[in-house]
């Protein structure tokens, strides 16, 4: 598996750099919220995950769409609002959704998919009286809303399979998180709850997918908390304006930091030479 899931990366790294030069050349009309230097728990998720689970997403969800979704083509003609696209050309970029490969629910509005993924973990539990984990992704500005603490407490009231992925990349739009409130000591705010929090940085994508693994053997909510780089703006291109200093060009190599908070720059020294060349005959497909 080790092995196996270092290429995985490295082809979701290389699925969000097709889409964004795609968008450089405007072959692209609706620009999603990229989310180079994600990849890591996007990895592992999709590795771990049942036909059973429920996965719920916020805006920024291209990359567990591309990772979930096998074909490309899909996810482009849906950006290009085309009937042929995932969702018949309907969607776009912010409410991108997946029901065949149960990605069952997003939401562009901060917060509204927690309470959402409730409901859903509710029904798997009472109604259908199945197993599965409904997985839903927040970002830390999420925290900031009440139905983050409401969600957690009815989840833990009820005991549902709820399991709660915050990616913690220290900016809500434009501001860190000094700027625009106090610290949230989430461990003891789980703690007071009796709900288990995981957390999360590194990017080693193998331990990722071990770590989650574990959790699914446990019955109730769960809080993971992921620290991750954000490599490139907030939404659109990067550069975004002419003094931008984050550049992503897949003509200077799939690595954007040659450090251990770009996924990448880990997993690619695994790949040996011949998964490089179908890489390439990949990227050529496309571009």
């Amino acid at each position: 598996m080790k092995f196996f899931l270092h290429k995985q990366l490295i082809l979701l790294r290389l699925k969000q750099h097709i889409i964004h030069e795609l968008a450089k050349k405007n072959k692209i009309k609706i620009i999603p919220h990229f989310a180079f230097g994600y990849e890591s728990i996007v990895t592992a998720l999709n590795k771990i995950f049942t036909k059973n689970d429920k996965l719920c997403l916020s805006h920024r969800n291209i990359l567990y769409n591309l990772a979930f979704e096998s074909n490309i083509q899909n996810i482009i003609d849906e950006l290009n609002l085309k009937k042929s696209g995932m969702n018949q050309g309907k969607i776009g970029s912010m409410n991108l959704h997946n029901t065949t490969s149960n990605l069952i629910y997003t939401s562009s509005i901060l917060g509204n998919n927690l309470p959402v993924a409730l409901g859903i973990s509710s029904n798997i539990k009472f109604l259908l009286k199945k197993k599965g984990i409904t997985y839903v992704v927040i970002g830390d500005g999420a925290l900031e809303e009440g139905s983050f603490y409401e969600t957690l407490l009815l989840a833990k009231t009820l005991n549902v399979n709820l399991q709660v992925i915050i990616e913690n990349n220290n900016y809500s739009m434009s501001s860190e998180i000094p700027e625009r409130r106090s610290g949230i000591n989430l461990a003891k705010l789980t703690n007071s709850l009796g709900i288990d929090l995981l957390k999360l940085d590194g990017n080693d994508v193998n331990k990722y997918a071990n770590l989650l693994f574990s959790l699914k053997k446990k019955i109730g909510p769960k809080v993971i908390e992921i620290k991750v780089k954000m490599l490139n703006n907030h939404h659109g291109l990067t550069p975004g304006w002419p003094d931008d200093k984050k550049i992503i060009d897949l003509k200077n190599g799939l690595i954007l930091k040659k450090n251990i908070m770009d996924p990448a720059f880990l997993s690619l020294k695994y790949l040996k030479r011949s998964d490089l060349e179908k890489l390439k005959k990949f990227k050529n497909k496309y571009l």
